[in-house]
């Protein structure tokens, strides 16, 4: 476990309340994720929460029959996933919607700057709280576009948004954000463009004004709280944009590159423009509110956990002695403690870090700035040998604030993101470490493809393994992490232990039981001296293929190494039983404390978060219910 060094307390300013001169422009609501807002007079808000009703609704892509959302338990899932103003800009332009929050019924109109009296419904009040309204939603945007979507919300809509932006999920494993943009800054960018904006072109929920450009910047990571009326909000992450603010609604023609401009104009800034925010006080906020600056008390810094996956005993691979290395720590229950885990082959030796907080520029946004496989700026280096150091010594927090502030001299330094997403899975933010990812690997890509003298990225496979190891250990991301997999093992051009141990578990995640344990097989005979807990996998994989002598030689390895993991005990109680010993088996599952034990008669945690092969699972449900803790 990982504490700060520098004590438990962070101390925050201590200035009085004073009014920052900024004002209430506008108020804002999507419904629907992608679709127009209606513009509101007074909105009540709610601790956590966001404006009542804001993009409640979202068009998802349907893929292969079906769709990457659990309406039970909503998670954040990047824009390219729906059908919104990223994925297809043009088209949603086209439509302006209007929806009544009490009634929950949303019209649909062509849009229109004209003649709004006589204008005719596409669809007209449709009953958006009812599976047949949002049905016939998802019809319509799926005869536009040509792709199949879906409308959905979430079972408990109040709990969850359909936003941009990872900063609250990041933080708090929560989606609800308000996204405020400075009419100020929107003029500064208007004026270097030599080209009219509109603020509402950022699909904003508070549009302000009365401040200097960019000054809504300062609120970000400085402990502050705003005020605006009585609403107190924390300011988290600045909003970075993307082409889908290119065209711009209310004028059809009025078409720029919004993040390239950014960057072309305001280097400084980054391709950013407003910030996300999350409701810390309830209030209410209404057109003409002033905004005030307050300040927060102490805050305690809590203890960080490096890669453990439950409050019982974790292993991981280490990255530089490929040994196993036993953790503690309280993360979330996020992936066995044998599953195929990170190693350091895959952590890149030469890396940088980001903005852990905020939103990480796609690669189009920053093209006017060449591909950098080492840093430019001399402050960079510097900066990325203190990070180094501190995250040598296992402060991953400290050595991710370094890190950050190098990616912001240098945004285009390929390891900057890669290390991000490095520091990122030793604090267990996958989804941050999946974003961050996917940016070094197109930083990479580019670099690749370019046709100067400059050098080469020539980690491209071990950027696609350290993704598709984080995707392996993400509900619902099986085949993005096979596909990652495949290709890493491609470009490796020979064996590789750890390639192969993870995208046998790929393999194994998509049914594919035969061709993993080809490649577990391969993989244990490269490292057969030492046994891993990517072990256990293979044996599970072995009983799943009737082959259970295999699978127990291999389990009885791992018994010996690991004994007291109650993972290994199941699975053992599992084979005893597989080979009728039942009584053995019953006994071996006693074993297990009661309390770790209730989590084998729990289907979601055998066939989610552990993942077993479904023989295995059948097995233990029945050792469960012979002995009692299930019914």
């Amino acid at each position: 476990m990982f504490l700060l060094s520098v004590g438990d307390k962070i101390l925050t300013c201590a200035l009085a309340m004073g009014s920052s001169g900024g004002r209430v422009e506008g108020l804002y609501r999507h419904a629907c994720k992608g679709l127009s807002a209606d513009r509101l007079d007074i909105v009540t808000l709610q601790p956590g929460e966001t404006f009542p009703d804001d993009r409640i609704y979202a068009l998802i892509k349907i893929n292969d029959g079906s769709i990457r959302f659990d309406p039970d338990h909503p998670e954040w899932l990047h824009k390219e996933n729906f059908l919104c103003a990223f994925s297809a800009p043009d088209l949603m332009a086209q439509f302006e919607t209007r929806y009544n929050h009490d009634t929950k019924r949303l019209s649909l109109f062509p849009r229109s700057t004209t003649d709004k009296e006589n204008e005719v419904a596409l669809l007209d009040s449709i009953d958006m709280s009812k599976p047949t309204g949002r049905q016939e939603l998802a019809d319509f945007f799926t005869d536009q576009s040509g792709i199949p979507v879906a409308c959905v919300m979430a079972t408990d809509p109040k709990n969850h948004q359909f936003g941009n932006t990872s900063s609250g999920w990041k933080q708090k494993k929560d989606t609800r954000t308000i996204h405020i943009v400075n009419a100020a800054t929107v003029r500064a960018l208007s004026k270097a463009m030599n080209v009219p904006l509109n603020p509402t072109r950022f699909r904003p929920n508070i549009v302000v004004d009365g401040i200097p450009p960019w000054s809504e910047f300062d609120w970000v990571k400085d402990e502050n709280l705003i005020q605006i009326g009585s609403a107190k909000l924390e300011v988290i992450s600045r909003t970075v944009r993307c082409e889908g603010v290119s065209i711009d609604p209310l004028d059809m023609d009025n078409v720029v590159d919004i993040p390239k401009s950014l960057i072309q104009h305001f280097p400084e800034r980054g391709p950013y423009l407003g910030v996300y925010a999350v409701v810390q006080d309830s209030g209410s906020i209404s057109l003409g509110d002033n905004i005030v600056t307050s300040c927060n008390t102490a805050t305690t810094v809590s203890s960080l956990a490096s890669f453990s996956s439950t409050r019982e005993e974790s292993l991981i691979i280490n990255s530089r002695k490929r040994q196993p290395t036993s953790l503690k720590g309280s993360r979330p229950d996020r992936r066995s403690i044998i599953q195929t885990a990170f190693s350091a082959a895959t952590m890149l030796g030469n890396p940088f870090a980001a903005f852990a907080d905020e939103e990480s520029p796609g690669t189009s946004t920053l093209l006017s700035i060449p591909v950098e496989v080492s840093p430019s700026f001399p402050d960079a280096k510097k900066l990325f040998n203190e990070g180094r150091a501190l995250e040598s010594q296992g402060n991953m927090a400290a050595a991710q604030r370094l890190y950050a502030k190098v990616t912001k001299i240098s945004p285009r330094f390929i390891y900057g993101w890669s290390n991000l997403g490095n520091t990122q899975v030793a604090m267990g933010d996958l989804a941050g470490a999946d974003e961050n990812y996917s940016q070094a690997i197109a930083l990479c890509q580019e670099s690749l493809s370019s046709v100067d003298g400059g050098r080469k990225c020539n980690d491209l496979y071990l950027l696609l393994l350290n993704r598709g190891s984080v995707r392996l250990n993400t509900n619902g991301m099986a085949k993005e992490a096979l596909n990652d997999l495949q290709q890493a093992n491609t470009l490796r051009q020979r064996p590789d232990a750890i390639v192969l141990q993870n995208l046998a578990r790929a393999k194994e995640l998509n049914g594919m039981y035969a061709s993993a344990d080809r490649d577990y097989t391969v993989s244990i005979s490269m490292t057969a001296n030492e046994v891993n807990p990517f072990w256990l996998r293979s044996a599970m994989v072995k009983l799943q293929l009737g082959d259970v002598k295999g699978g127990f030689d291999l389990l009885k390895r791992v018994e010996n190494r690991f004994p007291d993991a109650p993972e290994v005990k199941a699975a053992s109680a599992t084979f005893l039983a597989q080979q009728g010993k039942q009584i053995e088996a019953q006994r071996k599952y006693l074993e297990i404390p009661d309390r770790q034990r209730l989590r084998y008669v729990d289907d979601k945690y055998l066939q989610k978060v552990i993942a077993w092969p479904p023989a295995m699972i059948d097995g233990v449900t029945k050792i469960a219910k012979a002995v009692g803790d299930k019914k």
